[in-house]
């Protein structure tokens, strides 16, 4: 009896990927082993193996409002540099089911809970990515085929935080009150 493969149209994102992957690799033996999306992608498409998800005009739309909420910056009364606009995920009901979509407030009209919620969830994807940054480091270190190591990081950002808010410009002169010594 023969196994009945999984087709791409069945299988979840994740696994959708793996299987775009592996098709490419096998396709593609003696290739440099790096991927490279922008040539993979297009393969893919032609030879049948995925047919892409139709995008509605609607959902690009809301992800370029997305974008550029998150990329948008302002300068405060005291001349920082701050994002503009907070996000905190929403549930939504849509034609569909439920949906997760973004709410967002300007940073001075933001209500403290939406602040607080969002500032929590930006601390706790970077504390994610200082973890994910450590371990890939450790793996690269001991599994690596140059036998190369990578020194240890440090995650303590505080130093760079205060160094970063030192000012970047200085008088041409010292103030007339610096000790001549």
């Amino acid at each position: 009896m023969s196994k009945v493969l999984p087709t791409p149209k069945t299988m979840k994102k994740k696994a959708q990927m793996e299987y775009v992957l592996s098709q490419y690799r096998l396709a593609h033996p003696n290739t440099d082993p790096a991927i490279e999306p922008h040539l993979v992608a297009p393969w893919a498409i032609k030879k049948g193996i995925i047919i892409p998800r139709i995008v509605t005009q609607e959902d690009v739309l809301r992800r370029d409002l997305s974008t550029h909420l998150k990329s948008e910056h302002v300068t405060d009364p005291q001349d920082r540099r701050v994002r503009k606009n907070h996000s905190i995920p929403v549930e939504v009901q849509t034609q569909d089911g439920v949906k997760r979509r973004s709410k967002w407030y300007s940073i001075f009209e933001a209500p403290a809970p939406h602040m607080h919620l969002s500032l929590a969830l930006r601390r706790s994807m970077a504390l994610s990515d200082c973890q994910q940054l450590d371990l890939d480091l450790r793996s690269y270190n001991d599994n690596n085929i140059h036998s190369a190591v990578v020194p240890k990081l440090d995650y303590n950002f505080n130093l760079d935080i205060e160094e970063a808010s030192l000012p970047t410009t200085y008088p041409a002169a010292p103030p007339d009150d610096a000790d001549e010594s």
